[in-house]
């Protein structure tokens, strides 16, 4: 899928530089003119080499996935009740995957940053969106080790947002787009929060009892809990939604342009998922008496700290496709880094770290469980 995606979208910018180069109309591409550092034919090589984190830390997160599958593999050989009967499911293809994801993330970034611009901005993203997914699906599946993902469905899913991100970039993100995508969104979360609370299931029997608590806030919306059945606890963090629900109508209002907004969607529920999923495991840890393991935890602070300094650099863009040429210009800003770097190409570098740290803090997050039988793990 990488492959064939990555070939037209090369093929697509390079179309737009060449415009560039034989016409002069630099009107076409939104460089940082005050920190545009060309080499050959690039206008701005620095924008184009700083992916090289992105390319670089994906390799790395696969040769770790290599090393650890290898010892794995290597105990499980020696005591074969360890891979059937102990710690969670190791789903090694996944992690493959979600680290290939990253390198094409940096070859597509890198293609949009030859000639940045509203037309191409989807290649930028697509593999973002790929990685925060196949991420949702891994945390979920660790936990759900019976409920395998079907891979038909998740490409599927990569073809819807895509598709949106493109009506998205066709129609300008006119209020008949943001309504079409706001009912089909409503409509798929509702389906799966339904799903989620009843661990993959919609069957009713006699021994299944439902129960509704509904939650009012201020402003009339509400929240619904479900307690499906006598041998699952009813979810009593629902308070804690709320909570952050009420932030996410300040961190995810939706931006001028449709990718962008999607993109803030998929992180926010996975930033979301992760805080969960650590939250229920120090939950159950300790009522045991038990300790988290320090790893992902410093892994997980390290992750914080990269991403909330990449943020701040994102939203000092040298530059703007959103306005006219000229305007765009007026946000352009003098390089702050070894007179080649711009706030946009720091903004590569830590959100590759951030991305590498948050990869590394899911991959170890579950090695305490390595020796505790399986019928023992807590699912939520």
């Amino acid at each position: 899928i990488g492959i064939f995606y990555i070939i037209p979208a090369v093929q697509l910018v390079l179309v737009y530089q060449n415009l560039v180069f034989y016409s002069g109309n630099e009107d076409v591409c939104y460089y940082n003119f005050k920190c545009s550092r060309p080499l050959g034919s690039l206008r701005s090589f620095n924008s184009f080499f700083s992916n090289i984190g992105y390319i670089m830390l994906g390799a790395l997160f696969i040769i770790l996935v290599s090393g650890k599958k290898y010892f794995y593999v290597r105990a499980a050989n020696k005591c074969i009740a360890l891979a059937k009967g102990y710690g969670v499911p190791q789903r090694f293809g996944l992690y493959f995957t979600i680290g290939f994801a990253m390198i094409l993330e940096g070859i597509l970034s890198a293609t949009y940053h030859i000639c940045p611009n509203r037309s191409n901005f989807q290649f930028d993203t697509s593999f973002m969106y790929i990685i925060a997914i196949l991420i949702m699906v891994q945390l979920y599946i660790v936990r759900h080790p019976d409920l395998i993902a079907s891979a038909h469905l998740i490409f599927a899913s990569f073809t819807i947002i895509v598709g949106l991100c493109v009506i998205g970039v066709l129609t300008d993100a006119s209020r008949g787009a943001w309504i079409a995508f706001a009912v089909f969104h409503i409509a798929v979360v509702g389906a799966l929060t339904i799903q989620y609370y009843r661990f993959g299931t919609f069957k009713f029997g006699k021994h299944i009892k439902l129960h509704f608590r509904v939650i009012h806030s201020h402003n009339y919306d509400f929240y619904v809990t479900f307690c499906f059945n006598p041998s699952f606890h009813c979810h009593t963090d629902s308070i804690f939604v709320i909570l952050l629900k009420r932030m996410i109508y300040y961190l995810a209002a939706a931006p001028e342009d449709f990718g962008s907004f999607i993109l803030a969607i998929l992180l926010v529920n996975l930033a979301l998922y992760l805080f969960y999923y650590i939250y229920k495991k120090i939950s159950f840890q300790y009522s045991e008496k038990k300790t988290m393991p320090w790893l992902p935890m410093v892994l997980f602070a390290i992750t914080i700290a990269l991403w909330g300094l990449a943020l701040h650099f994102y939203f000092q863009a040298g530059s703007n496709w959103l306005y006219t040429p000229a305007k765009s210009r007026e946000y352009n800003r003098d390089c702050i880094v070894m007179d080649f770097y711009d706030t946009h190409d720091i903004w590569h570098m830590l959100s590759a770290g951030g991305i590498f740290c948050f990869l590394l803090v899911l991959f170890t997050l579950d090695d305490d469980l390595l020796e505790l039988p399986r019928n023992k793990i807590h699912l939520f």
